[in-house]
């Protein structure tokens, strides 16, 4: 047994492992790895350490505004990126006052360039470059280059990376995309495994309940960040089988959210009820954690249309939870109507879920038919 939980968490580590290789933030770290690193040897090389060096400084400085979100914005965020630094760079390089024209020219200076993060979040990050860009300005003497050299050959790092960021994309369009799903299949899969936790008598509610709520808010954000990120594409590249394919599987993912927060349980009624009927306890866990385990295998899955788990499974445990709700009808009383009642509207919610699990392994399992 203790040799099955060692393996199994070796699996466990390794698949986690894997993830990380894929994911977006480790093929970013290489992008800047790769964007730095080839213009200092180059320039080594070459004997021209110091316009490695400045293009080395432009392709960093651009870095952090590709951030999340739909490839137009990180585009026209690092051109932006690129363009301030290049003013910055220049003006910064030109900024050799008497001190006290140079401290009220800086003090506006470095207000302009912060006021830019007022923005959004692409924004604070450029404005972050821009800052940096400023202070490092000041070394400029130190360097053989001309100002508006620096200035330009800074530019042409940016301009190195939007090369290198357009490059990644088209071998790998979709990865921030499945990545993101990937995130949102894991919340809503936990999401409902807490729920139901929280049937059964004993454990901690507040606590859970709380833990639910963290949860919905970091699913509402993966909804909205999906959403602006499928619309944003279909309406700067028009449609496509796989966008359209992928909306159609937010809004299921979407609805079962919204059916979750629309059907809240009065957990003390229900704890009354199950107490009496301690059947309905196993078997509602029993479902509820096969469609969080099946959310879990279809992370997991990718576009590995065989990993997808079947429908089997969860018929059989509808089944045998219709089956003891019909047996608790047929006990004509009031006592058995009011649970009747409750288990039968947790019975739907269930099934409407399954439901909704049944058409995302559907969309995904026939990837290339039309809706």
């Amino acid at each position: 047994m203790v040799l099955g939980i060692f393996k199994g968490n070796i699996a466990i580590n390794f698949r986690e492992l894997l993830q990380f290789f894929k994911s977006a933030d480790f093929s970013k770290a290489i992008m800047v790895g790769v964007a730095v690193t080839v213009p200092i040897l180059l320039g080594i090389y070459f004997d021209q350490l110091e316009i490695g060096l400045a293009i080395c400084f432009g392709a960093f400085w651009s870095s952090p505004s590709d951030a999340s979100g739909s490839y137009r914005h990180k585009k026209i965020g690092i051109l932006f990126s690129a363009a301030l630094v290049v003013i910055v760079s220049f003006i910064g390089g030109y900024l050799d006052l008497p001190i006290y024209i140079l401290i009220p020219v800086l003090g506006l200076l470095t207000f302009s360039i912060a006021y830019i993060s007022v923005f959004g979040f692409r924004a604070s990050l450029i404005s972050f470059s821009g800052l940096l860009a400023l202070v490092l300005s000041f070394a400029h003497q130190l360097q053989e280059l001309e100002v508006y050299q620096y200035a330009l050959l800074v530019g042409s790092g940016g301009l190195w990376y939007l090369l290198l960021a357009v490059v990644w994309h088209s071998i790998n369009p979709t990865g921030e995309i499945e990545e993101t799903f990937q995130e949102t299949y894991l919340l809503t899969s936990k999401f409902l495994h807490i729920r139901g936790q929280l049937i059964e008598p004993g454990l901690d509610r507040p606590k859970l309940l709380s833990e639910l709520h963290k949860l919905q808010e970091q699913l509402m954000e993966k909804h909205e960040k999906l959403r602006e990120t499928l619309i944003l594409y279909r309406r700067s590249s028009g449609r496509s089988i796989y966008h359209s394919k992928k909306l159609l599987v937010l809004a299921q993912l979407v609805e079962m959210l919204e059916i979750a927060i629309a059907k809240p349980i009065n957990y003390s009624n229900m704890a009354v009820v199950l107490e009496k009927h301690p059947q309905f306890v196993e078997l509602f866990q029993k479902l509820m954690f096969k469609v969080s385990k099946q959310l879990e295998e279809i992370a997991y899955a990718g576009k590995n249309k065989r990993k997808l788990p079947q429908n089997g499974e969860l018929q059989q445990a509808l089944k045998g939870i219709e089956s003891e709700i019909t047996v608790l009808k047929a006990k004509p009383n009031n006592e058995n109507l009011s649970a009747y009642l409750m288990l039968q509207n947790l019975y739907e919610y269930q099934e409407q879920q399954v439901e909704l699990l049944k058409k995302i392994k559907w969309l995904l399992d026939h990837p290339r038919r039309k809706s």
